[in-house]
């Protein structure tokens, strides 16, 4: 679906940036979503947040709906510039289905509570419009307000992320107040208490009274005592089971974590059973971190892999179906370059690949392992595309060889972007990636001068083979020039747009493809 807006308001699409926010105008941060995780991810956020001018506010909320559901929802932002900017359109029905309705904000007013209902999607919202000067509000609600599991988020609310597709099937927002991640189970009415608020401000926590049983709580609270910014990547597997996250867990007190020393896995032939790692502390000190996932003592079997103090986990990659079933470490020698891999489980299923040096992992868990992620040095844009067949990681970040910066992209296109090759120099020579994809198409390469680097990619995905990637362009810049050019288009520019930027340039790629065609990408770099 396609927009025109008038002067200084643009069409945006999603990305999530796994990045630091410095290049806002103040700091935000994201809160815990609310619905479930079908869908194409987005967030309205990082997308406008990391190019200048940024975004500072709501301007228009615009709600298509029925009276039994939420067909779509997309915000207009206010930019620091004075300006304004339309978020991308979120969900699904058409012309003719349900109603229209638009929540316009005056420059003394903001989002001060966003709350819902959920089951398999997003069917219930309701916003809270407050003026900040007289404290007065105006409520809104749309859908249908019975049943399923209800949340509510406290603002100011400056933009929102979430899932989306022929629905809105999660939503979570940005708040100016940073939070822990949820420890618990996502069950029952969510809560978040309105500790931004502007109106009343609250200025401190005065009491807790009595003896409650939490469902699960989020602590309101600070990241900034990490030793230095790590940052999560994307996760593989299933939503299932209790979200657990090892560097937030630990990172949050004055010895931080600064490492692996050891992994514990607990496996049998057909499937990982649990894992729990052991981290370095920045104060020389170790602490074991949390035992994620099930299996009897008597069952499956044992294995323990100990890093010695110039070891780092250079790699994990692995397989699932609805659970992790296969998951194999990769430890480098990051004197040396001596390497050591370990294996469990069952190889078969989807596969991953996570290159590190990992610093800690993150997911859910339950009987199983339900999905994991890592912490990793580099952070890295959000995959856009869809999450189908293999994902690659390319090991920018290594210890032994270092890859020092990208010398040529090779891409293979025709209808859709069939498969693409990068080559990076090393501080040994160069590393060219596998062929992410099939051998279709014609080809085309680019090679990248010593001065020259990456800022921005056009990635343009299907609307009608779900996802795909179909079409490619990117952006060269240069430290010796102000000028910049185009590399491409590969494919075909149309569909699903969005354009990627790393401010710094582009050190590698991330994604998902099959064996006909490249399915997924995202950027690596700061």
């Amino acid at each position: 679906m396609a927009f025109t807006t008038a002067i200084g308001c643009i069409t945006v699409v999603a990305l999530l940036a796994i990045s630091s926010v410095e290049s806002y105008p103040f700091p935000v941060y994201y809160t815990v979503w609310y619905g479930s995780s079908k869908g194409y991810h987005f967030n309205d956020y990082t997308t406008h947040g990391l190019s200048s001018p940024s975004v500072v506010g709501v301007d228009k909320i615009y709600i298509r709906y029925k009276s039994t559901d939420v067909l779509a929802v997309q915000f207009t932002y206010r930019l620091s510039n004075g300006n304004c900017q339309m978020g991308s359109y979120h969900g699904g029905g058409t012309e003719y289905e349900g109603s229209d309705s638009f929540i316009s904000l005056s420059k003394d007013e903001y989002v001060s509570r966003m709350s819902g209902r959920s089951n398999r999607n997003i069917y219930y919202l309701h916003f809270i419009i407050r003026n900040s000067i007289t404290g007065r509000t105006r409520s809104y609600g749309y859908g249908y307000n019975q049943g399923g599991q209800h949340f509510t988020i406290a603002g100011p609310i400056y933009a929102i992320y979430g899932h989306a597709g022929s629905r809105v099937y999660y939503l979570g927002a940005y708040l100016p107040t940073p939070t822990t991640e949820l420890y618990g189970y996502v069950d029952g009415s969510g809560f978040w208490d309105s500790v931004t608020s502007h109106f009343p401000a609250i200025t401190r926590l005065q009491q807790v009274i009595g003896c409650i049983t939490i469902l699960a709580l989020l602590a309101i609270s600070s990241v900034e005592s990490y030793p230095f910014p790590v940052y999560n990547t994307v996760w593989y597997g299933s939503s299932k089971g209790y979200h657990f996250n090892d560097y937030t867990r630990h990172g949050l007190s004055s010895t931080s974590v600064v490492g692996v020393d050891k992994i514990y896995i607990h496996y049998k032939s057909t499937d990982v059973l649990a894992v729990q790692f052991t981290y370095r502390l920045s104060n020389g000190g170790c602490q074991l971190g949390y035992y994620h996932g099930d299996g009897a003592e008597g069952g499956g079997s044992n294995s323990i892999i100990s890093l010695s103090k110039d070891e780092y986990v250079a790699r994990i990659s692995g397989r699932y179906e609805i659970t992790i079933r296969y998951l194999q470490f990769v430890i480098q020698n990051s004197i040396t370059g001596r390497t050591r891999s370990y294996s469990y489980g069952y190889n078969r299923g989807q596969h991953f690949t996570i290159a590190g040096p990992i610093y800690a992992i993150y997911g859910h868990s339950g009987s199983r392992i339900d999905n994991l992620g890592v912490y990793l040095s580099t952070p890295a844009t959000e995959l856009h595309g869809y999450i189908r067949g293999t994902g690659f990681w390319d090991p920018v970040t290594s210890h032994f060889p270092a890859i020092t910066r990208l010398q040529q992209v090779c891409i293979r296109s025709g209808a859709d972007i069939d498969s693409v090759l990068f080559t990076y120099l090393t501080t040994t020579g160069s590393y060219t990636s596998g062929r992410y994809g099939g051998g279709g198409g014609g080809e085309g390469c680019f090679t990248l001068e010593s001065y020259e680097r990456i800022s921005s990619v056009q990635i343009y995905k299907s609307e009608t083979k779900g996802g795909v990637i179909i079409g490619l362009q990117f952006t060269i810049s240069s430290s010796t020039s102000v000028r910049t050019y185009v590399q491409g288009p590969f494919g075909r520019l149309s569909g699903d747009g969005i354009t990627l930027r790393r401010d710094t340039g582009v050190l590698g790629f991330y994604g998902y493809y099959t064996s006909t065609r490249l399915t997924g990408l995202g950027l690596i770099g700061h």
